[in-house]
């Protein structure tokens, strides 16, 4: 973790890359499933935690699926140079929605432990 320096106070506050925020946020839904494991209304919570990535998914795998077939309209167009772009973005995308499907299934082992 890098220390940037405020330039007026000489004090050093952390600077997260979005990794360092990755591995924050599983920390931080780690420990609220812990705390809530015992809790009546944990199970709703974390059914509505898991229905909103699982909205992330299947919204971040349709953009994903649309970016394809914008690479596909393109490679078969004069746009030779923006194919890798909509191709690069339709791959992020997927990978994007397997992070959140991955998310779920974490939340989903925590609460059947």
């Amino acid at each position: 973790m890098e220390k940037k320096t405020d330039e007026t106070t000489g004090k050093k506050e952390p600077f997260w890359g979005i990794g360092e925020l990755v591995v924050r946020l599983i920390e931080f839904l780690e420990a609220e499933i812990d705390y809530l494991r015992y809790r009546a209304w944990s199970l709703i919570f974390l059914l509505l935690l898991s229905l909103i990535l699982l909205t992330f998914s299947v919204l971040s795998l349709f953009i994903g699926f649309l970016y394809s077939i914008w690479g596909l309209y393109l490679l078969f167009s004069a746009g030779i140079g923006k194919i890798g772009g909509a191709f690069l973005c339709a791959s992020f995308m997927v990978v994007l929605s397997g992070f959140f499907l991955w998310m779920i299934k974490k939340i989903a082992n925590r609460m059947l432990k």
